[in-house]
């Protein structure tokens, strides 16, 4: 579910080397665009973020035709930064029902009608923004799109603008309580708990398309710390199709402290057995071991450990092993 930030025009603070003015207005025009096309769906349509990506693409790859900044001219996957695919040539024809329009399409086979159009056919095309209501919003999509560029995050996808104000953090790291809004009740103070402690232990949090929080540590060496997630994780085995939230600690460090998992709850105790072992990748990494109960594991890293019980004991548990993890760090 892409959730749009509360944002009103007052609110955005410029960097003093910018034309404040201009900058505010282009800004303001592009948060409201790709707001519309979210309202425009609903929560489950996954082509809403298709249209959306299609749109952060011509932002990062177009250029300019003009001095106006009204029209970009896209011819393909121009800037290397761009790691992605364009979408179908579909989405493309869909921005044309939020005010956009696509013009000057050239392709390789010649081909003009739309629905026959694929995309590893263009060469290039135009689009211009042609409704009223958003002035700028094209200098708007490649001032917001290039400055999203550089961010591991997804702040395009959900008009979070915010990104380009003054004095923000270099990583995407919305307000937690505008972030954890998603979740019900319970499972709200269940994250709250978590990521409490984890910004005790000194870690700083980047949200991730959407519905992924990813906490690094200032001693993990740009590795992950911890993770939560923010919608159910169908590839989680314990995972409860009722529950959104779930973790990923990541314990490297467990061998240190596996006489703990005996005072964990039932739950906790599997989660770590269960957690899928190294099988050897490119990275070779060697895996996580661990002795626990007399057997002997090597666990993936990328996998390690994957948590969704959210009872007060099992909550109690994961503090205590963060707080292990983070001694072993330490020392």
């Amino acid at each position: 579910m892409l959730l749009v930030p509360d944002i009103q025009y007052n609110d955005i603070c410029i960097p003093h080397d910018a034309p404040s003015q201009m900058t505010a207005d282009c800004l303001w025009s592009i948060y409201c665009v790709i707001k519309k096309i979210i309202a425009a769906h609903n929560p489950d349509d996954s082509s809403c973020r298709r249209i959306i990506e299609y749109l952060y693409a011509i932002g990062v790859n177009g250029e300019f035709t003009d001095e106006h900044c009204s029209t970009l001219l896209v011819r393909g996957i121009t800037n290397p930064k761009w790691k992605r695919a364009f979408p179908a040539f579909s989405y493309l024809i869909a921005l044309e029902q939020y005010g956009f329009q696509i013009h000057h399409v050239v392709t390789e086979s010649g081909e003009c009608a739309p629905k026959k159009i694929k995309i590893k056919d263009v060469l290039q095309f135009q689009i211009s923004y042609i409704e009223t209501d958003a002035p700028n919003v094209i200098l708007g999509l490649k001032l917001f799109a290039d400055a999203c560029l550089p961010i591991k995050g997804d702040p395009f996808y959900s008009a979070d603008i915010r990104i380009c104000f003054d004095n923000v953090a270099k990583h995407y790291a919305p307000p937690i309580e505008e972030i954890f809004s998603v979740l019900p009740p319970e499972q709200k103070d269940a994250a709250l708990v978590l990521h409490k402690k984890l910004t005790e232990l000194g870690c700083t949090y980047n949200l991730e398309r959407d519905y992924m929080l990813r906490y690094m540590h200032p001693k993990s060496r740009g590795k992950t710390f911890a993770t939560i997630y923010l919608q159910n994780q169908f590839w989680f085995p314990e995972s409860d199709n009722d529950q959104a939230l779930s973790f990923k600690l990541n314990l490297r460090h467990i061998s240190a402290y596996t006489a703990y998992l005996e005072q964990c709850t039932e739950s906790v105790q599997t989660s770590v057995v269960r957690t899928a072992p190294c099988y050897g990748c490119e990275k070779q990494c060697g895996g996580i071991r661990f002795t626990y109960q007399g057997t002997d594991y090597v666990k993936c890293p990328s996998h390690s450990f994957r948590f969704t019980d959210i009872s007060q004991q099992s909550l109690a548990a994961y503090l205590h092993l963060l707080e292990l993890e983070h001694q072993s760090l330490i020392k």
